[in-house]
C-alpha cells in the first residue's frame, strides 16, 4: 500500500469514528431533552382516514401514512434513533472504504490480461 493510501486509510477511519462519537452524542443527548410521547390520538381520525380514501383512494391513503411516518422520525425520540442509525451507518460507511483500501486483488488476475 502506498503512503498515499496509508493516509487515506488512517483519516477514514478517524473520520468514522468521529461521526459516530458525535452522531451517539447528539442522539443521547436529544434522547434525555426530548419530552414523552403523550399518546394522544384524535377522535376523528377514522373519519378523516375514510375521506382521504373515499377522494383520493388507497394510494392517497398509502402516501399520506408514508408522508406522516418519515416527517415522525424527525421529532422527540425517534429523532434520537435516527441520529443513531445515521450515525451508525456513516460510520461503517468509513470504515468499509477504509477496509477496501487494504484490498489486493490476486496475482493474475490484473485487467490487461498481465500477471503481476
Amino acid at each position: 500500500m502506498s503512503g498515499k493510501d496509508a493516509a487515506l486509510q488512517s483519516r477514514l477511519r478517524l473520520i468514522g469514528t468521529g461521526i459516530l462519537v458525535a452522531g451517539m452524542l447528539a442522539a443521547t443527548l436529544v434522547d434525555l431533552t426530548a419530552k414523552p410521547d403523550d399518546g394522544s390520538a384524535t377522535a376523528d381520525y377514522k373519519r378523516d382516514e375514510y375521506q382521504m380514501e373515499y377522494i383520493g383512494g388507497k394510494s392517497n391513503l398509502l402516501a399520506t401514512e408514508i408522508r406522516e411516518w418519515i416527517g415522525s422520525l424527525w421529532h422527540g425520540r425517534r429523532l434520537s434513533e435516527t441520529l443513531a442509525v445515521l450515525s451508525i451507518g456513516g460510520s461503517a460507511a468509513c470504515f468499509f472504504l477504509a477496509q477496501r483500501l487494504n484490498f489486493s486483488p490476486a496475482a493474475g488476475n490484473r485487467e490487461d490480461g498481465t500477471d503481476a
